[in-house]
């Protein structure tokens, strides 16, 4: 997650960076359904978000009994502190698509507030880049 310019969003340490964040499963069982998630590192030291598996997937389509469409669907409440007792909280929506046949389940498309991020391509890796 990063600015217009380039900058890391979710490194706390860096002015205009969120300083807190939470995952919320939409279709979990409650209301309070957190999600877990990691912030990570790559080699440059730009942090990510490493969501592995934890929200409720719902069938969206079943084209046949061998080939079907879940998803997810994750609220993410992103805090940036503003002064030092005034914070301002974004809550955006994250969806996930999967593709599931007897042979592969796998992440098909990835949504971030309504708006297509990632399709999956074969051999690929799952990098999602939002820009805030």
């Amino acid at each position: 997650m990063k600015n217009s310019a380039g900058q890391d969003l979710l490194n706390a340490k860096k002015s205009g960076s969120f300083t807190a964040i939470s995952m919320n499963d939409i279709n979990g069982i409650s209301d309070n359904a957190p999600v877990s998630f990691a912030l990570k590192a790559t080699a440059d030291s730009t942090l990510y978000i490493e969501y592995i598996a934890g929200a409720r997937r719902v069938t969206v389509d079943s084209i046949s009994p061998a080939d079907r469409t879940y998803e997810s669907r994750i609220t993410l409440a992103l805090t940036k502190k503003l002064t030092e007792t005034t914070n301002d909280v974004t809550n955006d929506v994250l969806r996930i698509q999967y593709h599931w046949t007897p042979s592969v389940f796998e992440v098909s498309k990835v949504f971030y507030n309504d708006e297509l991020k990632f399709t999956k391509q074969p051999g690929a890796p799952n990098v999602v880049t939002i820009i805030k």
